[in-house]
């Protein structure tokens, strides 16, 4: 998990890194991530830049039922 974090909040490679920010003559922004653990069948979604908010993770329960059974623990958050 924390490389495939590592690698959507990477910005190398400018303008085409995948983790894209607007800046002048590009009007682009990454606006969401999705890491699908199919082992543990959990979703990991970052809602906006991947480089600046965490990853929450919502288990089977949450998407089969609307139920708020979200966690929002990103140990990887430092790891840019």
């Amino acid at each position: 998990m924390a490389d495939i974090c590592a690698f959507y909040r990477d910005h190398a490679d400018p303008p085409h890194s995948l983790c894209a920010h607007p800046f002048e003559a590009r009007n682009v922004k990454t606006v969401a991530s999705i890491i699908g653990d199919l082992d543990a069948c959990e979703p990991h979604v970052a809602k906006g830049s991947p480089c600046q908010v965490p990853y929450a993770t919502y288990t089977l329960a949450t998407c089969q039922t609307g139920a708020l059974s979200v966690t929002v623990a990103d140990p990887f958050l430092a790891v840019s």
